[in-house]
């Protein structure tokens, strides 16, 4: 699921409720089970100083506030996510969009939403291999604006030097990434090195099939 077709899911019309009151049994049958901390093996934690949770909602009037605030937020966050070719940009942006539906999810204490809920978008952004599936979106398109700029350049050094600039890219990166992350990445600039010194993709690498089992 694309970011944009993430928070469309759960921008729908807000609807407060009384304090205590439950919101309407279809959206209660929405909340994810399990949470996110019972799949201990696929939870991603993120930096508290990214996702910026600076509020909290303690009333309807709160969550009235936050809501569309948080909602808007997500979706400026979920536009730069969808396209950045900025490896820093998108894992802190990850973060932040995290951020707003920690936020998100806690105004359904006082406030109804349209689509999926909150916490179920939460759920999702919570998951490891979630996070693994759209940074991986995030490299191939990186991997692709590399590929174009080789395309443009003759000279074999002008080549190199494009695919170590793909490679410095992500160095400030690598501590946040994860392993699959980290792999994936690693591969894709061994093609572009490959590219760089004009070999044909095409044909099998050397011997480096080490990264191809985990």
């Amino acid at each position: 699921m694309a970011f944009s077709e993430l928070i469309r899911s759960v921008a729908g019309s807000f609807v407060p409720h009384k304090a205590g009151q439950q919101p309407r049994q279809e959206a209660q049958a929405q909340q994810p089970s399990p949470a996110p901390e019972a799949l201990e093996a696929d939870v991603y934690r993120p930096n508290p100083e990214w996702t910026r949770v600076n509020a909290s909602v303690q009333s309807r009037h709160n969550a009235s506030i936050l809501a569309p605030k948080c909602l808007e937020e997500a979706k400026q966050a979920a536009d730069v996510l969808n396209k950045t070719t900025d490896p820093d940009t998108f894992f802190r942006k990850y973060d932040y969009l995290l951020g707003r539906f920690v936020i998100l999810a806690e105004c359904t204490k006082y406030t109804r939403f349209g689509g999926e809920q909150p916490t179920v978008t939460l759920a999702r952004l919570y998951r490891q291999s979630y996070r693994n599936h759209v940074g991986k979106a995030m490299i191939d398109r990186c991997f692709a604006r590399a590929q174009d700029k080789l395309a443009l350049l003759a000279k074999p050094k002008d080549r190199l030097a494009a695919a170590e600039a793909f490679q410095k890219a992500f160095e400030s990166c690598l501590g946040c990434m994860g392993e699959e992350l980290c792999r994936y990445q690693a591969e894709k600039y061994s093609q572009l090195a490959r590219l760089a010194t004009g070999e044909d993709l095409s044909a099998p690498a050397a011997s480096d099939d080490s990264s191809a089992s985990l």
